[in-house]
C-alpha cells in the first residue's frame, strides 16, 4: 500500500507529495483515500508516499512511530531501488510556494530516470476549477437553503496563488451560487469578507468546510476552535448559527478522480 518500500522488484513509482498532517483519521481518510484511488487505477505503479512539512513528519514519528519521507528522501530512495519510471503527484490545492518549491527538486532529480513527470496542483487550471466547484455544489446542496452562507476556508498564501482564491470566490458568483463564499486563515478573502458577505446577505446561519485537502489544525482549531478568535467563535458573537465541517477535499470520490486524471494526463 502507499508508503510500502518493501516491493522493490517494481520499476515504476508514483510519488503521492502532500504537505500532510499529523492528524491519523484525517490523514488516512484524505490523503490515503486518493493514494488508494491511485493504487485502483495505476496498479503497475507502487504509490509511495512523501510529506512536505518537516513539523508534521517529525511530529508523527514522535507521536505514531512512522516516519514518511520528506520529498528529497523518497526521490533518493526512488533512484537507489533501480526505479526507472518516476510520476509525482503532488496533492497540493495551489500551485503555490510548497508547490512550486517541490517542482524545481523534482527537476533536478527527473534526468536521472528514464521517464519522470510531475503532475499539477488540483486547481491546475481553469477547467480543473469549474470540476471543483460543481463537485463542491453537489456535496453541498441540501445545506443551500437561502438562509445559509456556505464558506469555504482555504489557507491562504502569497499574493499570485492567492489570486486562485479570489477566482474562485468570482465563479460561485458568475454561477448563480450566491451563498456560496470563500475565505482564507492566512491571506485574503478574509475572515472580515466572510462576515461582510454574510450580512450582505442577510442569512442566519454560516456553514464552515475546508478547501483544503485534509482536515487537520485550521480546521479544528483556527476555523471551529472555541478559542475567542477562532472563526466560529467570530461568527457566533454576529449572531450567527455556526457549523463546521471537519471533511477535507481529499475525502471525496469525486476529488480523488480528479487527481487520478491529473495523474493520467503525465501518463499519457
Amino acid at each position: 500500500m502507499a508508503g510500502d518500500q518493501t516491493k522493490e522488484n517494481r520499476k515504476k513509482e508514483m510519488l503521492v507529495v502532500s504537505f500532510g498532517t499529523s492528524r491519523a483519521e484525517s490523514r488516512e481518510r484524505a490523503i490515503g483515500g486518493i493514494e488508494r484511488a491511485l493504487a485502483d487505477a495505476f496498479p503497475d505503479w507502487e504509490i509511495v508516499r512523501a510529506f512536505t512539512s518537516g513539523r508534521v513528519i517529525r511530529r508523527i514519528e514522535k507521536e505514531e512511530g512512522l516516519r514518511i519521507d520528506d520529498p528529497e528522501t523518497a526521490l533518493k530512495r526512488a533512484k537507489d531501488k533501480g526505479i526507472r519510471e518516476l510520476a509525482a503527484v503532488p496533492t497540493h490545492v495551489l500551485d503555490g510556494e510548497e508547490y512550486r518549491k517541490f517542482r524545481k527538486l523534482f527537476a533536478q532529480y527527473a534526468p536521472q530516470f528514464d521517464f519522470a513527470a510531475c503532475g499539477a496542483p488540483l486547481f491546475g487550471n481553469d477547467e480543473d476549477m469549474e470540476r471543483v466547484l460543481e463537485i463542491i455544489r453537489k456535496e453541498t446542496a441540501k445545506l443551500d437553503d437561502g438562509r445559509t452562507e456556505i464558506v469555504l476556508v482555504g489557507h491562504g498564501t502569497e499574493e499570485k496563488a492567492n489570486q486562485v482564491y479570489e477566482a474562485f470566490c468570482r465563479r460561485f458568483r458568475e454561477t448563480g451560487l450566491d451563498h456560496y463564499t470563500v475565505g482564507t486563515v492566512e491571506a485574503s478573502p478574509s475572515i472580515m469578507d466572510v462576515k461582510r458577505e454574510a450580512k450582505r446577505n442577510g442569512v442566519s446561519r454560516v456553514v464552515l468546510l475546508p478547501l483544503m485537502v485534509v482536515a487537520g489544525e485550521h480546521i479544528l482549531k483556527d476555523i471551529g476552535g472555541d478559542r475567542p478568535d477562532s472563526w466560529r467563535a467570530q461568527l457566533l458573537n454576529e449572531g450567527f448559527e455556526v457549523k463546521v465541517i471537519g471533511k477535507g477535499l481529499g475525502e471525496l470520490r469525486d476529488i480523488q478522480a480528479l487527481y487520478v486524471e491529473h495523474a493520467a494526463r503525465i501518463l499519457a
